[in-house]
């Protein structure tokens, strides 16, 4: 009887122990005995890793640090559009905003199109000319009494210098002396004899010619910085609208408003709202962080608010030509500064000078052999002043859309990335060098053979293969520069010296 119930009991504690297993229950017998432990055995530290169900999400849209940026030579836009070609440039010129880099004549009528003044009637040419030309055929006082005298022409002078007539043979036979003491003739002296000349009459100096007005005939002389729209391009002119009145600018010394003709570009003009100049990474006093001039401009032709920053027109042909570029390997130039106030200019030149003076750190960043300050920031005017040189960093883009300006598509950059430069933007030292030593600034081929900086990494090495390889020369001082040498060449006999701030946007749709 007891082996029986002994029996049933076993069989019952059997059944009891199967159903208490079932699915999940291998989990939940883990879990009990986590929390029977916990009960008796004080719980453990975590680890500072956290678990893999703890780890942060990514978000929808990456929004990645530029220190963590990897420059891809495959990536590539998401759309299909490019922007499209209007004479190397994304939009038409016509209805953007230009300005004046120098004082510049309106025209009515284009003047490569003005009548040309009627030369001088030949008659008065070939007077002239006899009046001028004898004396160099023979003796120049003999000319003159001869032609006057009616006597023969210029060119037979010499011949009767050599034979003599009768009457010259009759004045020849006295003696030297005797001719000496008569009074002077028609007849040559010992002086033309001989084939000597005679000095010519001391002839008053003429009073020098005023220089001609350039402007002469213009509707109107436009001073530097006047804002205008452009209507339409024909050759080297532009046909504009301004203040004061309408007419023909000559284009190679004008600025055009880059959002205006290449907004695909991205448009940070940190000098308008915060400074980042600094100097061996230390704050500029009255600079860091200030704003120096007007920024952005609500902007007709584009809908929205955005930056003017204008460069001459024939370096915004260059700098389209590098975004096409950057824009194919998914990248896009992010455009600090264009043309810059010498005001500007001037403020941080003598900030960055008295730091220079009473802190050695910054000193030797910016005067350590082989560089000097004038590298980093220019004593007189500077490239920047004259409308063919740029700052610009270079960004990896995550999204566009197409937009339309009147009857053309452009592309905009609605999302992207700076990538990790070799320095931040501005810093005026040695640290953001190009090169590892100066290197001819007007020269277009001088700093190919250069050896690179240490700091130049491929973020920096692609910005510069961009614009490069559109024309434009990198600056050994700085990996964000660039100049335009082929336009300097255009307007070195007259440059602008930056007096004027650009604060009118006057654009309107093509």
């Amino acid at each position: 009887m007891m082996r029986n119930l002994t029996a049933l009991l076993l069989a019952g504690a059997l059944l009891c122990s199967l159903s208490a297993c079932g699915p999940g229950g291998q989990g939940e017998e883990v879990s009990s005995s986590h929390a029977s432990a916990s009960s008796l055995v004080p719980p453990e530290p975590m680890p500072d890793v956290p678990g893999e169900d703890e780890l942060p999400l990514e978000p929808e849209e990456p929004q990645v640090p530029a220190h963590t940026l990897e420059w891809e030579n495959d990536h590539r836009l998401e759309t299909e559009f490019r922007p499209e070609n209007h004479g190397g440039l994304e939009l038409p010129v016509r209805g953007a905003t230009g300005y004046t880099s120098v004082e510049l004549g309106l025209w009515e009528i284009r003047p490569d199109q003005m009548p040309k003044p009627e030369p001088e009637p030949a008659a008065v040419k070939e007077e002239k000319g006899e009046d001028t030309a004898q004396p160099a055929e023979g003796g120049t006082g003999q000319t003159e009494q001869d032609h006057s005298n009616g006597g023969e022409p210029a060119e037979q002078s010499p011949a009767r210098e050599e034979t003599g007539s009768t009457e010259d043979q009759t004045e020849q036979g006295s003696s030297e002396s005797e001719t000496a003491d008569q009074e002077p003739s028609d007849a040559p002296d010992a002086v033309d004899q001989a084939g000597g000349e005679q000095p010519e009459p001391v002839q008053p100096e003429p009073e020098p010619e005023p220089e001609p007005d350039p402007f002469a005939g213009a509707m109107a002389v436009l001073k530097p910085g006047t804002p205008f729209t452009i209507l339409e391009e024909q050759k080297d002119w532009w046909r504009v609208r301004c203040e004061q009145g309408t007419g023909w600018v000559e284009h190679r010394y004008c600025m055009i408003n880059l959002p205006d003709v290449i907004p695909s570009m991205v448009y940070h003009a940190t000098n308008s709202f915060s400074s980042l100049y600094r100097t061996s990474g230390k704050s500029i006093s009255g600079i860091t962080g200030n704003a120096f001039y007007t920024g952005k401009r609500y902007n007709e032709r584009l809908g929205r608010e955005e930056y003017m920053m204008p460069v001459l027109y024939s370096m915004a042909l260059k700098i389209a030509q590098a975004q096409r570029a950057a824009l194919e390997e998914g990248n896009t130039l992010v455009l600090y500064e264009g043309y810059r106030p010498y005001s500007t200019q001037k403020a941080v030149r003598d900030a960055v000078s008295k730091m220079a003076e009473r802190d050695p750190v910054v000193k030797e960043g910016v005067s350590d052999p082989p560089w000097s300050q004038t590298w980093f920031i220019s004593n007189g005017y500077s490239n920047h002043q004259k409308g063919f040189a740029i700052d610009v960093s270079l960004g990896k883009v995550w999204d566009t859309e197409v937009q339309q300006c009147g009857s053309y598509s452009y592309l905009r950059i609605t999302d992207y990335s700076l990538y990790e430069m070799p320095t931040q933007m501005h810093e005026l030292s040695m640290a953001a060098a190009t090169f590892t030593a100066p290197v001819a600034v007007n020269s277009a081929t001088a700093w190919k053979s250069a050896q690179l900086a240490e700091g130049m990494n491929e973020p920096a090495l692609g910005l510069q293969r961009y614009c490069a390889g559109a024309g434009l020369t990198p600056l050994a001082s700085e990996w964000w520069h660039f100049n335009d040498l082929e336009t300097r060449a255009k307007v070195l006999e007259r440059s602008g010296t930056g007096g004027f701030e650009i604060k009118v946007c006057l654009s309107s749709a093509p």
